[in-house]
């Protein structure tokens, strides 16, 4: 029997499912949302430790602190970033994985945005929890001066 090769349609294009008796038609799916402002708005909030720390990515999407120290079997250890993604934005602070007594008097909206023990996720700009989330990255900053992490 001979091989058929198929040309594989790009994902961008309507795709067009045929069974034996009837077409569908599948629409493409929706664009992704644009988190550029919450990006924004979060980035800032570790931006202010920047020149205390190391900046290991400043790029679109992407920003990642590091402690300026090797503290960590020699190397610098992760302290915070924010990442962009498809289905929200992303911020990540280190010292409550470290301290979870830094978490003690989270506010409940900021829990709410808490996915596993060190993340928070944002789909808006939201200041109330902008601000806590400030004042819980100053008081992890702390912390790890503190312990002489940085």
């Amino acid at each position: 029997m001979p091989v058929v090769k198929r040309a594989v349609k790009p994902a961008a294009k309507i795709a067009v499912k045929i069974s034996a008796k009837t077409a569908v038609v599948i629409p493409p799916p929706p664009p992704a949302p644009d988190f550029t402002p919450v990006f924004g708005a979060l980035r800032p909030v570790l931006l202010k430790y920047a020149k205390k720390m190391f900046v290991k990515h400043d790029v679109p999407g992407n920003y990642y602190l590091e402690t300026k120290s090797r503290s960590y079997q020699g190397e610098r250890m992760f302290f915070g970033g924010v990442r962009s993604g498809k289905a929200f934005v992303s911020f990540y602070l280190m010292p409550v994985y470290m301290y979870p007594e830094l978490l003690k008097n989270l506010p409940a909206g900021l829990r709410q945005r808490m996915q596993g023990k060190s993340c928070f996720n944002f789909t808006a700009v939201e200041p109330k929890l902008i601000e806590q989330l400030g004042t819980l990255v100053e008081a992890g900053f702390k912390k790890f001066g503190d312990e002489k992490l940085l």
